[in-house]
Order: C-alpha cells, then sequence, then structure tokens
C-alpha cells in the first residue's frame, strides 16, 4: 500500500484546467519531487494533498483511507513554505513546539521533542533566538523542525529553497535530504529547481500543462527522457539537424549514427532535430572546414573552465552548440575563441523530434 496516493485528480479555476487526471504514489518513507515551470499545477496537486484545496474530481488516499474532503487541520502533514511563516514574536524553540501545544502535548514531552527537533537541524544554540536575529537559512529549518516535531505521515515542502542565496541553497538541500532519511518521513518536495530535484529526490515526476509527463529516478529521467518537454526542461541540450536513417531506430548526425527515442514517428531520410547534452558531444581542434563523417565543423564562440569540465560554445552554421569537455583528460587543450573545431557524437541515445517544430520550453 501506497503512503500517498493521488489517484485521477482534476482541477479547475475559472475554467482552466490547472491538474488533468493526476495519478501519483508516494512509497513510505519516499522522498518525491514535482518538478516544472510555473503554472504547471505542481503546487495545486500539493495544496490538494495538504487539503487546503479540494479536487473537482478523483481522489486522495493517505495510508489507503480517503482523505481528498478531510479539512487541513484533520490531516497529520507537515508543511514547509517558501516564505518560512515563523510567528515573529516566538523565539526558535516555542515555533517548533508550537504544533505540539496544539495537540495538548505536556511541557515535559514538548520540552524534550523539541530539543531533539532543533538538534536535528543543527540549531540547538539558537533554540532562544527571534526570527529577525535568524539569518534565511536558519529560519527555514527552523520551519522544518517545526513541520517535523508533529512527526507527520506526510512532510510538504513548497519550493522551500527558492528564497535563499546560491551557497545556502545547495546547503540546505543537502540537509533536507539527510534529515529526511535520518526521520523516514514520506516527503513531497515542489521546486522549478531541476538541479535541487535532482539532488534530493528518490523519484522525479516532471510536469506540464497540468499533467505528469515523466515520474522516475533522477538517472533514467535525465538520461531517457519520455519526451522532448521532460530533455528540455531537465538539464541542457543542444539541438542539432539530423537525418532518419532507413533501419528507423536512428538517427545520423555529422557522420554518426545513433539510437534516438522517437525516431518512429519519422520515415527514413527525413530531417529531424536531433536533442543531445553537452556531455554527449566531443569537440577536437579542426585540420579541415567542411562537414563529414569526422562531424560537424565549428568555430569556438567561448571556452570556460569550470572545474572537472571545459564548457565550449561552438558555432555550428547559424546555432551555438554547447560542449562538456573532460578538463582532466590528456587529449583536451582548451579551445580559444575563434578556433576551427570539429563537433563529434558520443551519445549513447538521443531524442528526436520534427525539424519544424518549435521549442518546448
Amino acid at each position: 500500500m501506497s503512503a500517498l496516493e493521488l489517484s485521477a485528480v482534476r482541477k479547475t479555476f475559472a475554467g482552466t484546467a490547472a491538474l488533468e487526471h493526476l495519478d501519483l504514489s508516494l512509497g513510505d518513507g519516499e522522498l518525491v519531487c514535482l518538478l516544472g515551470p510555473s503554472g504547471c499545477g505542481k503546487t495545486t496537486a500539493l495544496r490538494i494533498v495538504a487539503g487546503f484545496e479540494v479536487p473537482d474530481s478523483g481522489s486522495v488516499l493517505l495510508g489507503g483511507t480517503d482523505i481528498t474532503r478531510k479539512p487541513a487541520n484533520k490531516r497529520n502533514m507537515g508543511m514547509v513554505f517558501q516564505a518560512y511563516s515563523l510567528f515573529p514574536n516566538l523565539t526558535a524553540e516555542e515555533n517548533v513546539a508550537f504544533g505540539l501545544r496544539l495537540r495538548k502535548q505536556s511541557g515535559e514531552q514538548r520540552r524534550k521533542r523539541v530539543a531533539e527537533m532543533l538538534d536535528l537541524v543543527g540549531l540547538s544554540p539558537q533554540a532562544k533566538r527571534y526570527a529577525q536575529q535568524m539569518s534565511g537559512g536558519q529560519q527555514q529549518r527552523v520551519a522544518l523542525a517545526r513541520a517535523l516535531a508533529i512527526q507527520p505521515e506526510v512532510l510538504l515542502l513548497d519550493e522551500p529553497l527558492s528564497a535563499l542565496d546560491a551557497k545556502v541553497r545547495v546547503n540546505l538541500r543537502d540537509e533536507i535530504r539527510r534529515i529526511q532519511l535520518e526521520t523516514g518521513t514520506t516527503t513531497l518536495f515542489v521546486t522549478h529547481d531541476q538541479e535541487e530535484a535532482l539532488a534530493v529526490s528518490d523519484r522525479v515526476g516532471v510536469m506540464s500543462n497540468g499533467r505528469l509527463e515523466q515520474i522516475g529516478n533522477p538517472t533514467a529521467v535525465y538520461q531517457d527522457p519520455s519526451s522532448s518537454f521532460v530533455a528540455r526542461f531537465v538539464g541542457t541540450v543542444n539541438e542539432l539537424p539530423g537525418t532518419v536513417r532507413s533501419d528507423g531506430r536512428s538517427v545520423e548526425v555529422g557522420g554518426t549514427a545513433i539510437p534516438a527515442k522517437g525516431v518512429e514517428h519519422f520515415g527514413p531520410g527525413d530531417a529531424v532535430k536531433v536533442l543531445v547534452r553537452p556531455e554527449g558531444l566531443l569537440v577536437e581542434h579542426s585540420n579541415g572546414n567542411g562537414n563529414g563523417n569526422d562531424g560537424l565543423a565549428g568555430t569556438v564562440v567561448t571556452a570556460a573552465f569550470q572545474g572537472s569540465t571545459i564548457r565550449v560554445k561552438v558555432r555550428l552554421d547559424s546555432t551555438d552548440t554547447l560542449v562538456d569537455a573532460d578538463a582532466a583528460a590528456d587529449s583536451i587543450t582548451q579551445p580559444n575563441p575563434g578556433d576551427r573545431v570539429t563537433v563529434k557524437i558520443v551519445a549513447q541515445r538521443a531524442f528526436v523530434e520534427s525539424a519544424k517544430e518549435p521549442a518546448s520550453v
């Protein structure tokens, strides 16, 4: 039995569908991220789970029990919002204790639980501080401790890191995952940040226009996207011109044949756009000027050293293509702007869409 299940959930606002037949289940102790652009329906799904919205149709089950129309305050769920939502007149420990007071826990039980939660999030020294005396990251840790203090069946995280600066966001992201694993709390995490989703989740659900485009473990979603929308939204892709080969299963790009998802919708000889990630390309200094069996000829626009990789932007005809070169490889000499190079395909698989199809993201 799933810890949490949404079945055929539909929700409209003023006649516009925010969710269309959403099916989603979370296993016990699992962390699932709903990822997608603004307006895709991910926050609406979270609010329906929390009880802040009621679906037009479909159901929400918690541990096998239908809670679709159960009030939010009757659901044993903890929620962390983007804006912290701490009580400014209460200290950190008083904020964490708030839900426990509502549940009529004794003073001794409360103090013990609050101390455990503040220790869990690394804020025991800040127990007596008010919100205005803490940084944004510390405030969000208090909000997380408060949500976990009541021992919720499900933890709901609504863009909890988006108000923080980049470094704090990464650190707290990792802490949230550590804490979630340590407590074993089933968690639904909503974000528009693909890096965030890939880093913390057991499974990622990519949403578009109220529908779940794909759900799977982060590696599968990144390496084997089910649609061009997912390929574009999760990670970076290049668009390269290609031709469908006669075998009907692969495409040819720059003299290289590679298997491609979506190729079955086209016929042999059709011109297509091939979506390839930067790490699926190789850049070499070129002695020639034309395209052929040795790849695609181009000119370096920029080359940025990024530690383990060199991100090279190459102009192919009128298209800028990004290549991630291995900075540690002996064969790699960092290209300079203006250098003539050849871009080769080393990807094991790509995604294909119509040459006339506009970008979906």
